[in-house]
């Protein structure tokens, strides 16, 4: 036992122990990826190009998330003009007054904004309990499609589904609910009947679902963003 003891104090005394490598990549050393930093050695002449020739339409923003004020809108649409966008498209409009609201912020600069609706499958459900979540109401394809109709009236010019459906969205048995569910046909009638186009985001690359290892091509993406 005491020689446990005194193995395990000179093993705290500073310079007992190896120290670890510095993972910089320089004078031969290994490199983190995290840590690589090219510089590119080819040397060919650039056209810097600061706005778009011709105006521009940006079909992916979310308005309702990233502008909290009017002097921060004010700020975005300086961003546009300098840019040469026209027209930029919220996805995040939500339904109903929450629409009406979003729209009448944007409307600040008319003719720049358009916005999208979005459909709520869950509802008032618990999170953590699918068989609560509103989707799985026998009305809800039907009051749905009330709902995107009154978007229309709204100003809502398409339909933005978010990729929670097809990666989280699930039936009251665990398993993940199908895209082209047969129980959804009065929404997708709707929008084709309305005239609403559908954004929809229903999946990611398989990368993002393999063990994150050597082996997984995005690596270095999935460390960065582990979320």
């Amino acid at each position: 036992m005491r020689s446990v003891v005194v193995a395990a104090f000179f093993c705290l005394i500073p310079g007992w122990l190896p120290a670890q490598e510095s993972l910089d990549g320089r004078q031969g050393r290994q490199l983190l990826l995290e840590n690589f930093r090219p510089r590119p050695t080819l040397k060919v002449p650039q056209t810097s190009v600061t706005k778009a020739r011709f105006p521009a339409v940006d079909v992916h923003t979310h308005f309702r998330l990233k502008l909290r004020s009017s002097e921060q809108l004010d700020d975005f649409v300086k961003v546009m003009d300098r840019n040469n966008i026209a027209i930029c498209v919220s996805l995040d409009g939500q339904l109903g007054d929450d629409l009406s609201e979003h729209i009448e912020f944007l409307s600040k600069y008319p003719g720049r904004f358009a916005v999208l609706a979005n459909i709520d499958w869950r509802g008032p459900g618990q999170a953590d309990d699918p068989s609560t979540w509103d989707c799985h109401r026998a009305d809800f394809a039907h009051r749905t499609a009330a709902q995107l109709r009154d978007a229309k009236k709204r100003g809502a010019i398409g339909v933005k589904i978010f990729k929670n459906f097809g990666l989280e969205i699930k039936n009251p048995d665990g398993s993940l609910v199908r895209v082209d569910d047969p129980r959804w046909e009065d929404i997708w009638t709707a929008c084709g009947e309305l005239g609403l186009p559908v954004l929809i985001h229903t999946a990611d690359p398989v990368a993002f679902f393999q063990p994150i290892d050597e082996n997984n091509e995005r690596w270095e993406e999935l460390h960065r963003h582990p979320d």
